[in-house]
């Protein structure tokens, strides 16, 4: 029996040997992998240390206490000591934050705390009186100047919008876009920019009445300022996006933007979530609708001539 625990204690401190440091290191590697916050990096890196070198303490008394009863030489022990303290240094050194020119610590002092869902749908524009913002797509220069969003409204609240129709007769297309704010406070200062591309017709004579897009001519970023966004699914803001020009337009959305929490004092970087990462809207070249025709009763009477007759 007292060799079995023997036996039993020398595979005890033996896998205190590789289990001591192992979960030191996996404790102190965590913040890495996890992506935890400064507060829990720290804790938990200092805590993997801790257990690492109580672990440490206990089996090298143990491996000494075993020795002594075996007057062995103590060599080994100390060397494998050693290893261990070389082991959880380099360890430590690895994982430690690192550093950039200038000596700053490389930490992101603006996460990501908040997410906007982007959700764009293909129809026309509204014929509601009520208040509506849209962006007009023009192809100006970004040296130009240009940004924001137009609002339009029926000055006595009650009639309909009437909008331009295109040659066929039909409403111009727009897409709707809707801005949702999943973060439970309301955001401010919501700040972003479309990626707007502008391309030539080149109308196709094989084919009267098609063409096709030609050479990109202008690419810019439009930016765009929005007050405020409430929260929950039920308090979107929604504008819309038409092409008046004679061009063919891409815009795609952005990854990222900046807004500011209303409990917060500074802005931060915010996630845009669009419907998929290659989402793009097309918009084609937009002709108008020829004026239809009227009588014109301010016009002279065509003269009347009596016919007449030659003589033989």
């Amino acid at each position: 029996m007292a060799a079995m625990l023997n036996v039993d204690r020398h595979i005890a401190i033996q896998a205190g040997w590789i289990a001591g440091p192992a979960f030191g290191v996996a404790m102190m590697a965590a913040p890495e992998y996890f992506h935890l916050g400064p507060i829990w990096s720290g804790v938990v890196f200092w805590g993997g240390i801790a257990v690492f070198l109580v672990t440490l303490a206990v089996v090298v008394a143990l491996s000494l206490h075993e020795q002594r009863k075996q007057r062995t030489v103590l060599g080994p022990v100390l060397m494998m000591a050693i290893g261990a303290l070389v082991f959880g240094g380099g360890a430590a050194w690895y994982f430690w934050p690192s550093t950039r020119s200038g000596g700053t610590i490389a930490i992101d002092t603006q996460p990501i705390v908040s997410s906007i869902l982007f959700e764009c749908q293909y129809g026309s524009l509204p014929s509601s009186p009520s208040r509506t913002y849209m962006l007009q797509l023009f192809p100006i220069p970004a040296e130009n100047g240009g940004g924001g969003l137009s609002e339009s409204f029926s000055l006595d609240g009650k009639s309909e919008m009437i909008w331009p129709k295109t040659a066929s007769g039909f409403p111009v297309p727009a897409y709707k876009c809707q801005l949702t704010n999943y973060d439970p406070v309301t955001l401010i200062g919501v700040e972003f920019s479309l990626n707007l591309v502008f391309q030539k017709e080149i109308k196709d004579d094989t084919q009267p009445g098609s063409s096709h897009s030609g050479e990109t001519f202008l690419s810019r970023k439009w930016p765009i300022s929005i007050t405020k966004i409430d929260p929950s699914v039920g308090n979107p803001f929604i504008f819309y996006i038409v092409n008046f020009t004679e061009h063919f337009v891409t815009v795609s959305l952005p990854d990222t933007g900046n807004a500011k929490r209303i409990d917060e004092q500074n802005s931060k970087p915010i996630r845009i979530i669009g419907p998929n990462q290659y989402f793009q809207m097309h918009f084609v070249p937009f002709h108008s609708a020829l004026p239809e025709p009227h009588a014109d009763t301010t016009a002279p009477p065509l003269p009347k001539h009596k016919p007449q007759t030659i003589p033989k």
